[in-house]
Parts: C-alpha cells; sequence; structure tokens
C-alpha cells in the first residue's frame, strides 16, 4: 500500500464469507502477514478482508490498497468431494498442468488440456522432461504442451489430414483411454511410436465385455479393457462404459464426457497401479 499517508489495515480470513479470523496487522507500506499458528492448520481460505483501523485518511477515506498476494498459498480446488482425495494426490505428484490450475475441475476437458495432462503423466512415469515439436506442426494455434504431446507420440491432428488439432473439442473417455495407454506403451514398450502402434499389444486379463461394446471405436477397444482392467477407467453399475455420444440427446447430457477432474484421477490411478 502506498500514497503519502499508509494507513494500517486489519486484515482476516475466511472459508465461506461467514466466519472471520482475524489473522494481524498490516502496518502499511509493503508488508505481511504470518498466518502459521493463527488458523487451523487444515483450513482452505479463499477470502481475504482487510479493514481500515486507522481513520486519518487525507483527501480521500480508507486505505489505498495496491495488490494483496498469496506467498506459499495452494489454489484452491474446485472438484467433486468424490475425488478430492485423489486430486490431492495428482498435486503432490507433479500431475496437474497448468493450465487447470485454479480452474473448474467438474467441467469437460478438452483435447488441449488432456495432452498437457499427458505430457504430466509422462514426465512422472519416465522421470524425463518432453521436448515440443516444431511450432508450426499444426496450422491452429497450439499450445507448447500439445506439441509436447505429439512429440512423445501420445496424441495427433484431428482434421485436414493431421494438420490441425482442434484444441478446445471436448474429450470423450474412450479417447481418455487411447492416449493414456499410448502414455504407458511410450514408457513400457522399448521402441513404441505411434506409426507402428499395431505392433506393440499389450498383456492383461481381458474382462467381461460392457454392454455398449458395439459403440466402443475400433481404435480405443483395446485401450478401453486395458485401463478397464487395470481399475483405471471403471465402467458404470449398469455393465456399461460410456466410451462416447452418439445422439444428440447423449451430447446434451454430456453422457459420455470426459471431465477435467476424471483426467487428472486417471493419471493418478496409472501411477498407482502401473507406475
Amino acid at each position: 500500500e502506498i500514497g503519502g499517508h499508509v494507513e494500517p489495515t486489519k486484515v482476516e480470513v475466511s472459508e465461506d464469507l461467514s466466519t472471520w479470523i482475524e489473522v494481524g496487522t498490516a502496518e502499511g507500506a509493503l508488508c505481511g502477514i504470518d498466518m502459521n499458528g493463527k488458523v487451523p492448520a487444515d483450513g482452505k481460505y479463499k477470502y481475504v478482508r482487510v479493514t481500515d483501523i486507522d481513520g486519518q485518511s487525507s483527501s480521500w477515506p480508507g486505505a489505498d490498497i495496491d495488490a494483496v498476494a498469496g506467498l506459499n498459498a495452494k489454489v484452491p480446488v474446485i472438484a467433486s468431494e468424490t475425488f478430492m482425495g485423489e486430486i490431492e494426490k495428482a498435486e503432490e505428484w507433479g500431475l496437474i498442468p497448468d493450465c487447470l490450475v485454479g480452474q473448474d475441475l467438474t467441467k469437460r476437458i478438452t483435447r488441449g488440456e488432456f495432452a498437457a495432462v499427458c505430457v504430466k503423466l509422462y514426465e512422472n512415469l519416465s522421470g524425463k522432461k518432453a521436448t515440443a515439436a516444431p511450432a508450426d506442426t499444426f496450422t491452429d494455434p497450439t499450445d507448447p504442451e500439445i506439441l509436447k504431446a505429439f512429440q512423445v507420440g501420445i496424441t495427433n491432428g484431428k482434421y485436414d489430414g493431421g494438420k490441425r488439432f482442434a484444441p478446445d473439442e471436448g474429450l470423450n473417455r474412450q479417447e481418455c483411454a487411447t492416449m493414456l495407454t499410448r502414455v504407458y506403451k511410450k514408457v513400457s514398450l522399448p521402441g513404441w511410436t505411434l506409426a507402428d502402434d499395431a505392433n506393440f499389444q499389450l498383456q492383461f486379463t481381458q474382462p467381461a465385455l460392457f454392454k455398449d461394446d458395439a459403440d466402443i471405436g475400433g481404435f480405443a477397444r483395446n485401450s478401453v479393457y486395458f485401463m478397464a482392467a487395470n481399475g483405471v477407467i471403471n465402467g458404470y453399475t449398469d455393465g456399461t462404459f460410456h466410451p462416447r455420444n452418439t445422439t444428440a440427446a447423449q451430447e446434451a447430457a454430456g453422457y459420455a464426457n470426459a471431465t477435467r477432474q476424471h483426467a487428472l484421477v486417471f493419471s493418478t490411478r496409472i501411477v498407482e497401479k502401473l507406475g
């Protein structure tokens, strides 16, 4: 806080905008307050309130706050409570790419975002840093993480003979299974490349066919059952998998949509079960 007259402020934090905990007084100018020992250690405080306590402003009332920063703070995670344990593991293990930090993880994941998730998973499993393909690999604007995923062999272009990636297009569950399986193959099968994928078969016990097996694309079938056999991407209680949306009603309902939190949960499970 800067200006000709520097006012002190009372600083409070809250989890819910209802209950406020006073953590100290900011004396003005550049200063900091350590919350350690002043709030419960397991709390997650999303809100900060500063109140002028001097009352000696000159021409303008109140403190002239120019910036408030949280140092060594964790960005709140927006995800379903069911998945919070696995999301926290994903955060701890470095599986969350920058593009998803602070985002609503319950929303549908895009091709570009999932490519970034797969790069993080590849780097975790292999212990290697992915490098990016040339910037002109695709004709549409693409993030460097997409170019890394392409270089590793996790994904490729979808339109115009593979020259257009379509990073903002949503992903379905069978596409998730396919890309995650490619990550696993790249790490565990020496010599594997996407172009030669058909020559590298994974050994696993085939689960019972899903009731909607006929809806699974041929390119994805082996990957879907590999993920299911290892408990990474499970089917539903009615025996279906929901591989892709096949009707307008399914598309409108998000029947087979993969979400951001699903992508991170799947990655966490691969590290746990197959890493």
